[in-house]
């Protein structure tokens, strides 16, 4: 799966399409950032009668991904720019179907714990 997400990544965020050479070796870690975060999710957040709509799968990995590459070299200068840019789209996919402030709080809590574990310290802090 990350083979089939990096190879997609890898050919939207290149030099030859004007992106900086730091924001392609950080767009290229997201995608484990990402599949973490969505695991953790479709494990944490499993349906119940209350919440049968807590439904996980591929698809939301893919809505991710694809929130983030229809970016332009215009609109992603920067690393900052694209950690907000994947920050906002894994909160648009993910904890959209959450139903109670605990569950949004876990993800919040996920998101920088993922961040922090696949992007380092420091760029974890734009999460």
């Amino acid at each position: 799966m990350d083979l089939i997400f990096s190879t997609i990544i890898k050919g939207h965020f290149q030099n030859s399409r004007g992106f900086a050479d730091d924001v392609c070796v950080v767009a290229e870690k997201l995608v484990a950032a990402t599949r973490k975060l969505w695991t953790a999710t479709k494990i944490k957040m499993l349906p119940t009668p209350a919440k049968f709509h807590y439904i996980f799968n591929l698809r939301d990995m893919s809505r991710i991904t694809q929130g983030f590459i229809n970016s332009s070299k215009d609109e992603i200068k920067a690393v900052p720019e694209l950690i907000h840019q994947w920050t906002n789209e894994c909160y648009r996919v993910l904890p959209d179907k959450f139903t109670n402030l605990e569950d949004i709080s876990w993800f919040d809590n996920q998101i920088v714990s993922v961040a922090r574990e696949e992007l380092g310290e420091s760029l974890s802090l734009e999460v």
